[in-house]
């Protein structure tokens, strides 16, 4: 399948290929989550995610594949740490998580131009799913970094950083932390884990019979909430 090509129909490769949602036309929205350091050369997914958002370049970007045509384009672009997408319930919209600029996106699907919805989020965003009466779940993976934040203004600083031992580079934080919005991006309840028994939370996801299934980077089980607060 051209969907699972290395490159877009441009020819530029697939390094992060990252989250996914398909539209009701069939047009499959994907992140791709950093071009400049691909999970498969740089120790996997939590090593290259580090070292992008470190860099803090902004060369991230939602990939666009029509089943169609065949084609994989570019939707949007310019993100830091491209990651969660989501496709609205009318099926008029792309959410999409921007890690490293702790916010989500509303990309219209006629190619008009996105929409910051929420923003200034306290940890890093990860994935966001769909969650029942049109709103959104949001999983943030750990609390944002004071170091990182204070050398937001400084790559030269930033790419120092990038050459220390792993050792030595920021690191998430456990902290378990889940909240839901509004197609709007108002915050309607939030979940949270501060004692990090469940941490590096990724996302949650509402089953068929209301439970919140609860999802990790890290941990070796999948979290399971009864029902979801009201």
């Amino acid at each position: 399948m051209t969907l699972l090509a290395e490159t877009t129909t441009d020819g530029s490769p697939i390094l992060y290929a990252d989250d996914v949602d398909i539209a009701a036309d069939g047009s499959v929205y994907f992140s791709d989550a950093s071009t400049r350091f691909g999970a498969q050369d740089n120790g996997g997914t939590l090593a290259a995610s580090v070292l992008d958002l470190v860099e803090h370049s902004s060369n991230g970007r939602i990939l666009k594949y029509d089943p169609a045509s065949g084609e994989t384009t570019v939707f949007a672009d310019g993100l830091n740490f491209a990651n969660g997408v989501a496709v609205d319930d009318a099926n008029s919209a792309v959410f999409v998580v921007e890690t490293g600029s702790y916010r989500v996106w509303r990309f219209p699907m006629d190619g008009s131009a996105g929409t910051v919805v929420l923003e200034n989020l306290p940890g890093f965003p990860d994935n966001i799913n769909n969650a029942p009466d049109g709103t959104f779940w949001v999983g943030l993976v750990s609390p944002r970094n004071p170091v990182m934040d204070q050398l937001a203004n400084s790559p030269f600083l930033r790419r120092v950083i990038m050459r220390l031992p792993d050792a030595m580079k920021p690191a998430p934080l456990r902290y378990g932390f889940v909240l839901r919005m509004d197609a709007s991006g108002k915050v309607l309840e939030t979940l949270q884990d501060p004692a990090g028994d469940y941490a590096l939370t990724t996302g949650a996801v509402t089953l068929p019979d209301g439970r919140i299934a609860v999802t990790s980077l890290t941990e070796p089980r999948l979290g399971m909430l009864d029902a979801a607060p009201r």
